[in-house]
């Protein structure tokens, strides 16, 4: 998100296209605002699998964004520490479908106005189970599960 007090412009949101270059969406994506964004934060906030968007504004109401998703599979993963933190930030989640490895890091957040979901939350496209899940704890312990259906929130308690 771009911005700040005094400025207004529209707002960016680039698509990674896989070859090294990245595409601005917003307008395809229906982020249409234009005025004082100063942060902006990701979450699932409706339980429904897919990302939704929440510009904090200066001087002017925030927005919600409510993405209606799409067809694709999706994992959502909710860390529960027990000798780490309580929310797991920190912990450094694995997910392996087809070959396809993607990360996620538990982040207790950072900038002005903003804060991210504590959930990790995966992208699965056509497939319908992850292969490897594995959870690697800022304690160093790892936990690794396999067979794990999509379209879920997990809950993994750090063992």
């Amino acid at each position: 998100m771009n911005g700040g007090i005094g400025v207004s412009q529209a707002c960016i949101l680039y698509r990674n296209d896989e070859n090294g270059t990245f595409t601005d969406v917003a307008e395809e994506t229906g982020i249409r605002y234009v005025g004082h964004a100063e942060g902006a934060s990701w979450g699932d906030y409706d339980n429904d699998g897919d990302m939704d968007l929440y510009l904090v504004n200066y001087g002017e109401p925030n927005v919600l964004y409510r993405n209606n998703g799409n067809s694709n599979h999706w994992l959502i993963v909710k860390t529960v520490g027990t000798q780490s933190n309580r929310s797991g930030i920190g912990a450094r989640v694995k997910v392996v479908t087809g070959g396809v490895s993607q990360i996620r890091e538990v982040d207790g957040g950072s900038g002005f106005c903003s804060q991210d979901s504590l959930w990790a939350h995966f992208g699965l496209n056509s497939y319908e189970t992850i292969d490897t899940l594995e959870i690697r704890w800022p304690g160093g312990k790892v936990q690794t599960l396999s067979g794990v259906k999509a379209d879920q929130i997990l809950t993994i308690t750090e063992e």
